[in-house]
């Protein structure tokens, strides 16, 4: 492209990547430094003769010809130490060249960064970490620091030796290398100890045993480099942990100080009094400064492997202090699996036979845990009597079976389906492993006496209790629920397994120790068995539907699908690989289709494109070919046969940069639970593997450049004839929450222009932090919101990271659910620049007419108000009425909306003047009542509504109708706001705040949407719970519509068949965790937006409606009633229609009466205004109304929350109509908004209308004399 001024679209400041200047868009989009550091004749050789995809070559062919290289500089070093890096590793492999992942870590370890590495089998994480111990090995020779790796077991930490060793042939270095382990001899071992005391090693390789037994040892030495496989280890214990930071140079006092700092910080989020607060803030303060010296005096870098559990319990969580991550694992909820079912038709170990059969080798076979290891067993000697090669295998078996398995000695493996056996957990086989059958759903089985319950297994019997109890026994347990699962989820591992033990004695009568858990437990129990054993309680859970109760041997027993093992089962045939994830194929053999409802049921909650079908119904050959076709990949890339240059680019790096960390945490917990860094001032990083990509999720928290104040007009300067807005950097007071702009000549000097704080946050740190997390990726994804000011956000976050990364895309999701975003990345797409300059117009007006009317405002209105109103009126005792005072405000939609309120509060004050008087009669002590309007009143002749009272009304029916009653469309953005305004008495503020909250926590899709559209997607989310409401009946209520057609947007619904009682449940239970804490609201407004939704795809109604004729002396109206509801349909879920007593025909008396004043106006009605004079839009309907609120023009109504215009309202609404009646009428501003709609469909040029709204502002605002009013208080 030639680098000319003509199709830029904003200068930014601080954004140079060289000199940290001035900088435009086309030189950003370049990675190009600015023109004071590069000429344009030169930006314009490079460009022509370099390839720009070349990163590297791009960076120094500009660092070698700017004027003086400076933050360049260190770009350009990282990039070369990289390569340096990648030709070592080269030699060492053989001529392998880096996977797009270990380049990223690459980068990191150069950086000095620690982290935990998440990352598929066979991505190279042990060739990687064996390589640059080698490298750093080499590099800190002359330094004395030492290298440590640390493995699982001594057969890995062989073969990594043996590797070591030929790495060093290959590359004809001197290392020395130990290695200690359990299998040398006494003398071995002896001598090595005896080196490792002496330091005469450069590598150290052990087990995690041998740093539990010889840490003393381990500390005398300083280490460069440390890398754990098997943090798991490290993270079972405290004490582990604190001997890892010893040994990397942690002193006691210091890891203390690091725990006490984050037992502090959560004190620091619950209630306590101010007092209290500010003397832990002091502690917290001194603590950072002890943990904050630790951290800058220890350099070790430390790359941990993900870990295998969760980690639990206090001391993990100083990784994340003192070594800023926290260690990951990878996901189960990550799968690409063909689920299945089959209603035997023959013995279930002939039918299982067949199968096997047909499917071949690399099966897994689960038996139900309470038929246990000798069924498992049985059905082994059953499939190897008929010629199969299968061995059962469980925790008491030699470990050479699953060699065998592995090598393909052995076809079918059997075990138990237990959420912790080895089958079930201890298998990571992308290779191997094509299906799974089940024989039996996977179940929990428990006796009803609940003999020798486990903690869990309390819980799991309440909740199935609390589906089938009513009232305060459903409320009871539901608060038991509720305080047991909240607490569990806190322990670790050993402390269940402790507490269990305890409740075990307790129960069986033993002395046992005793805790405030624990005796809750207890009377938990109680209660589960004392409900259990209840004849109504048990037929309940007879009749459920998705649940067993069964008699064996004289005891009853209950059975609950038992969904995490089944989910971890059937994911050992659907693994992670580098590109990918494998897919896998799960079948059921039916014993209880009970369990087999409840199972999908359950899994439905958990995943949204769930689909269980009959394995008869299934392309099976197509499904093993594609089954078979991945392992042979996964075998070639494990092997070394495919060359990383060719599937690179389908397992990149990548930086996913969401608006805010609500929304960025809950796309990291998609993929497993995420390792997470700490970068910057304190911006949380969430590391996930997707199988595609690993991945890196980090919030911009919103905006992160805006106009500037101090150029140009109001920000925007022209250049050759465009206007060009001026960017900047958003900074925020601390102290008062003020956001500003303002820069200052010198850091030193930066303070609150409204309070004169310096305790200021810039988002210039969100910025370089993103720039440094984008240099270590191959590929950033922008995902903002998709709408024009989520493409503006994105547009700035791209042009600002592309000088410091490869490729920039963006991708675009209007529902934050696991398959959304999977879609999203993998279908990324082009910056659409028609938003951009869409948005570009919406900003600068906003300004530009903001500003001068303001202005107007502050210099001319102000003075006037102050004086007449104010003293005069009010007696306020003010000094001056000259000083200007800037919380008056004014916009181009703002002000019509102002006047719409005023018009509704005169209409409410003065109905007769506008033709709005009504009266409502009452007939016959509230049998129904009829409105007059002022029309019919003054035909009657009356002059107050007593007057009515007496007189009769003759009623006559005219008919009984059935009628059709359709439901009403899914919610819009003004829709909702209108409904929550109505029936749940929110502010649209408020409103739209929870419903952000709802969007970001993936509950239900983009709430600012003016579509009424239903995806295929949301048509079965209505499907399933309509489904799940009324079994097989459920076809007779369902009417599936899409509503609206066309375009990406779509209606906002649920994004999962889970209403608010059941999300509610999900939720105390820990099965759903969203990562901020759901009040009575989010619920409300959920529940809302579901039962509008699932009614849009509901039957209509059938409503009996009486039709009468009412007679008021010359007076004659027709109303409707309806009297029945002959079908329910969609009404059944979102009561829109109450029936009312039908009415005889005769002569009622009015009995009272009384003069209704048109209401004051409400969110709704102002919403509802906006959206029918086409003003406004979904993004800002709440903004308008609130930034009414805040300037204090409009103040909220206690009772009715309706809107009441204030004094100062009407002097700036008839200030502004009076000097600007043009600019600010309801009929300029819609045409704007459909000039700019043409701007987004790239049918109007956007610097046009920019000339239009320049020249209206200048002529029709600035040049016009409007100081009428300041001249009667200021004469001057």
């Amino acid at each position: 492209m030639d680098p000319n001024l003509k199709n830029i679209h904003g200068l930014y400041r601080h954004a140079c990547p060289n000199c940290h200047g001035v900088i435009d868009d086309i030189r950003l989009s370049f990675k190009a430094p600015c023109t004071k550091d590069l000429s344009d004749d030169v930006f314009a050789k490079i460009i022509k003769e370099v390839d720009i995809r070349d990163y590297y070559k791009l960076i120094r062919a500009y660092a070698s010809n700017v004027k003086e290289v400076k933050y360049l500089k260190n770009i350009l070093e990282i990039e070369e130490k990289v390569k340096e890096l990648e030709e070592f590793f080269s030699k060492a492999t053989n001529g392998s060249r880096f996977w797009s992942a270990q380049r990223t870590w690459a980068r990191r370890v150069l950086k000095g960064k620690s982290f935990s590495v998440i990352a598929p089998t066979g991505m190279g994480k042990t060739t990687f970490g064996l390589v640059t111990a080698l490298y750093f090995a080499i590099k800190n020779r002359g330094n004395n620091s030492k290298i440590y790796l640390v493995f699982p077991t001594t057969p890995l930490l062989k073969q990594a030796y043996e590797k070591l060793l030929n790495y060093v042939d290959r590359l004809s270095v001197s290392v020395r290398i130990l290695a200690f382990h359990g299998r040398m001899s006494k003398k071995e071992r002896e001598v090595v100890l005896k080196s490792i005391d002496e330091g005469e090693f450069d590598i150290l390789l052990t087990t995690s045993m041998f740093l539990h037994r010889y840490h003393e040892l381990l500390k005398k030495h300083k280490y460069s480099f440390i890398m754990v496989d098997d943090v798991d280890a490290i993270l079972r214990s405290g004490k582990s942990i604190r001997l890892l930071l010893e040994i990397l140079g942690f002193k006691p006092e210091e890891i203390d100080a690091a725990l006490q700092l984050i037992k502090l910080r959560a004190q620091l989020a619950t209630r306590m009094n101010e007092d209290e607060k500010k003397k832990i803030e002091r502690e917290v303060n001194k603590l950072e400064r002890i943990v904050e010296n630790a951290r800058n005096r220890v350099k070790t870098v430390v790359v941990v492997s993900s870990a295998t559990g969760r980690p639990r319990g206090i001391y993990p969580k100083l990784f994340r202090v003192l070594l800023g991550f926290e260690a990951g694992s990878r996901g189960e909820a990550i799968r690409n699996i063909v689920d299945t079912y089959m209603i035997p038709y023959k013995d279930h170990l002939q039918q299982l036979l067949e199968i096997v059969r047909r499917l071949g080798s690399g099966g897994l076979v689960y038996v139900p845990v309470d038929k246990g290891i000798e069924y498992a067993e049985e059905i082994a000697d059953y499939l190897r009597s008929n010629g199969v090669r299968a061995e059962a295998f469980h925790s008491k078996k030699n470990i050479a079976i699953l060699e065998g398995f592995m090598h393909g000695d052995i076809d079918v493996l059997v075990g138990v389906a237990t959420y912790y056996g080895v089958m079930v957990r201890g298998l990571d086989l992308p290779e191997r492993v094509r299906y799974a059958i089940f024989v039996g759903v996977p179940r929990h089985k428990f006796s009803t006496r609940l003999e020798k319950p486990r903690p869990g297994d309390i819980l799991r019997v309440l909740s199935i209790l609390r589906d089938v109890a009513e009232g305060d026994e459903k409320k009871r347990i539901e608060l038991m629920i509720g305080r047991l699962s909240s607490r569990l989820r806190r322990l670790t591992q050993a402390a269940v397994a402790k507490l269990g033990e305890e409740l075990r004695k307790a129960i069986s009568g033993e002395p046992y120790e005793k805790s405030p858990l624990l005796e809750m437990l207890i009377d938990a129990w109680k209660q589960a068995r004392e409900l259990l054993a209840r004849k109504d309680i048990q037929e309940r859970l007879k009749q459920s539907g998705d649940i067993a109760l069964v008699e064996e041997n004289g005891s009853t027993y209950l059975l609950i699908p038992d969904v995490a093992t089944y989910i971890q089962a059937s994911g050992r045939t659907s693994r992670l690989y580098p590109g990918g994830i494998t897919k896998g194929l799960s079948i059921i053999l039916v014993d209880d289709i009970r369990l087999l409802n409840g199972l999908i049921k359950r899994m439905r909650w958990l995943f949204e494109d769930l689909e269980f079908k009959p394995f008869d119904q299934i392309d099976l050959k197509k499904i093993l070919e594609e089954i078979d076709k991945d392992r042979e990949r996964v075998r070639k890339i494990l092997s070394g046969e495919i060359a990383v240059d060719k599937t690179v680019e389908i397992s990149k790096s990548a930086l996913l940069i969401v608006e805010s960390p609500n929304k960025a945490r809950t796309i990291a917990n998609f993929f497993g639970k995420p390792s997470v860094r700490i970068i910057g001032d304190g911006i949380k990083v969430y590391d996930v593997t997707t199988g595609d990509y690993v991945l890196s999720i980090v919030a911009s928290i919103g905006h992160v450049y805006d106009l500037v104040v101090d150029e140009g007009i109001d920000g925007v300067v022209i250049i050759d004839g465009r206007f060009v807005p001026v960017y900047t950097d958003i900074k925020k007071c601390n102290d008062c929450g003020h956001q500003f702009t303002d820069d200052p000549v010198d850091e030193e000097d930066l303070k609150c222009p409204r309070c004169g704080s310096k305790n200021i946050t810039r988002k210039l740190q969100v910025i370089r932090a993103l720039q440094e997390l984008a240099s270590e990726v191959d590929l950033v994804f922008i995902g903002t919101d998709p709408d024009t000011e989520g493409e503006k956000i994105g547009w700035d976050l791209k042009v600002l990271l592309e000088p410091y990364t490869r490729e920039i895309k963006r991708i675009e999701f209007h529902e934050i659910t696991r398959r959304a975003i999977l879609n999203a990345i993998r279908n990324p797409r082009d910056f659409d620049m028609r938003l951009v300059e869409a948005q570009i117009i919406r900003r600068v007006e906003d300004r530009w007419l903001g500003f001068s009317l303001s202005r107007k405002l502050w210099y001319d209105l102000w003075p006037y108000y102050c004086a007449k109103y104010l003293v005069e009126k009010k007696k306020v005792n003010i000094d001056c009425c000259r000083e200007i005072n800037r919380n008056l405000s004014a916009g181009r939609v703002q002000t019509p909306v102002l006047g719409y309120v005023i018009l509704r509060a005169e209409q409410s004050k003065r109905p007769r003047d506008f033709g709005l008087l009504k009266y409502e009669a009452v007939v016959a002590d509230g049998l129904f009542t009829i409105e007059l309007t002022q029309e019919v009143i003054d035909s009657l002749n009356i002059k107050k509504p007593k007057e009515l009272v007496g007189r009769n009304v003759v009623v006559r029916e005219v008919k009984s109708v059935e009628e059709e009653v359709n439901p009403l469309p899914p919610f819009t953005t003004d829709t909702l706001l209108a409904e929550a305004s109505l029936r749940l008495g929110l502010s649209s503020t408020r409103a739209m705040q929870i419903a952000q909250e709802l969007f970001e926590l993936g509950f239900i899709t983009y709430h600012r949407t003016d579509s009424t559209r239903v995806s295929d997607t949301g048509i079965n989310v209505a499907k399933q719970w309509l489904q799940e409401k009324y079994g097989e009946e459920y076809t007779k209520v369902f009417k599936p519509r899409t509503w609206g057609v066309g375009g990406a947007h779509e209606a906002i619904r649920p994004t999962r068949p889970i209403d608010a009682d059941r999300l509610r449940e999900l939720v105390r239970e820990g099965i759903i965790q969203p990562v901020r804490p759901l009040t009575k609201y989010h619920y409300l407004l959920y529940d809302l937006i579901f039962r509008r939704f699932i009614a849009s795809q509901m039957i209509p109604s059938i409503i009996v409606k009486q039709v009468l004729e009412v007679s008021l002396e010359n007076y004659k109206t027709v109303i409707e009633r309806p009297i029945a509801i002959k079908r329910y349909g969609f009404l059944e879920i979102y009561p829109i229609i109450e029936p009312q007593p039908p009415i005889k025909p005769g002569t009622y008396p009015i009995t009272s009466a009384v003069e209704r004043k048109p209401p004051l106006a409400r969110f709704h009605d102002v919403i509802k205004w906006m959206k029918e004079q086409g003003i406004g839009r979904p993004s800002t309907y709440a903004k308008i109304i609130q930034t009414l609120i805040d300037r204090k023009y409009v103040t909220v109504t206690k009772r009715q929350k309706a809107l009441l215009p204030m004094p100062r309202a009407y002097y700036v609404y008839n200030f502004l109509t009076k000097y600007f009646k043009d600019v600010v009428s309801v009929e300029t501003t819609r045409r704007l908004e459909e000039l700019m709609k043409l701007v987004e469909e790239g049918k109007y040029d956007y610097q046009e209308i920019l000339r239009q709204i320049y020249n209206e502002v200048v002529n029709k605002v600035i040049n016009v004399k409007s100081d009428n009013e300041r001249k009667m208080v200021c004469p001057m």
